[in-house]
């Protein structure tokens, strides 16, 4: 039987390897614009799916910019 890696460092890299997800799909949302928030579902698997679903019917609006935020 295999042991359970239940060990505080599994628990780190797991939460690093999500930021790594959760990240640019923040960044994907803030330019969609949604609140950056939603990528906090990323940390939650199927809260993720659920997301994914809402952001795939709603109405993609960006807001505004002006030119000096196009700069990046």
């Amino acid at each position: 039987m295999a042991p359970l890696l239940l060990d505080p460092s599994f628990f780190m890299k797991i939460t690093v390897v999500e930021a790594l997800f959760a990240i640019p799909a923040g960044l994907i949302l803030k330019r969609t614009g949604h609140s950056m928030w939603w990528a906090l579902l990323c940390f939650i698997p199927i809260a993720a799916l659920f997301g994914l679903w809402v952001l795939a019917f709603t109405r993609w609006t960006p807001p505004e910019t002006t030119k000096s935020e196009d700069a990046f």
